[in-house]
C-alpha cells in the first residue's frame, strides 16, 4: 500500500470482509496502527454476517464507549440472524441506556425487531423472548404500555414465569 491512512486501511479490511476472508481482515486490522470506529465496525459485521457472533461480541466489548449506533445495530443484527434474540433485545436495551438511540428512534428500532423474531417463526410462547419483549415494552413508558399488556397476555397460552409477573 503506497499510502497507509485510515481510508486506505478501512477500504482494504472492509474488501476483506465483504469477500468473506475475514482471516486477512484480521490480518490487517491487528496490523493497522490506530482502529477506528469505522474499522471495529466492519470487523463485527463480518464476524456477525458469517454466523460468528462470540467474536463479533469479543470485538464489540473491547470497543467500550467508542461504539457508535451503527456498531450498536451492527451487533444487533448479528444477534437476529442467529436467532438470539434474548440477547438482541438485552443488547438494545444497552444501547437506549447508554443513549446511541434517542428514544423516539428506539421504541420503533424494537417494534422493528420484534417484527423480526415473529417473522423467524419465534413468538411469546418461547419465554425468554417472552419476557424480553416485555421488559422492552415496559419501559417505553407509555408508548409500550398496550404492547407490554398484549404479550403479557399472550404469554398467558403458554405460561409465564418468575420474570414475567
Amino acid at each position: 500500500m503506497p499510502i497507509k491512512d485510515e481510508v486506505s486501511w478501512n477500504c482494504l479490511i472492509s474488501g476483506y470482509v465483504k469477500a468473506g476472508d475475514l482471516r486477512s481482515a484480521e490480518i490487517m486490522f491487528e496490523a493497522m496502527p490506530v482502529k477506528s470506529v469505522v474499522t471495529c465496525t466492519a470487523i463485527i459485521s463480518g464476524y456477525a454476517s458469517n454466523g460468528d457472533v462470540e467474536a463479533a461480541r469479543k470485538m464489540f466489548d473491547r470497543m467500550g464507549d467508542k461504539r457508535n449506533s451503527v456498531t450498536w445495530n451492527a451487533m444487533i443484527a448479528g444477534y437476529v440472524n442467529k436467532s438470539i434474540f434474548d440477547e438482541a433485545l438485552s443488547l438494545f436495551h444497552l444501547m437506549l441506556l447508554d443513549g446511541k438511540c434517542r428514544p423516539d428512534q428506539g421504541f420503533n428500532l424494537g417494534r422493528m425487531i420484534h417484527g423480526d423474531v415473529l417473522k423467524m417463526g419465534f413468538d411469546v410462547s418461547n419465554v425468554f423472548v417472552g419476557n424480553s419483549l416485555l421488559s422492552f415494552y415496559s419501559k417505553c413508558g407509555l408508548d409500550g404500555v398496550d404492547y407490554a399488556c398484549k404479550v403479557f397476555d399472550d404469554m398467558y397460552v403458554t405460561g409465564r414465569d418468575v420474570v414475567s409477573w
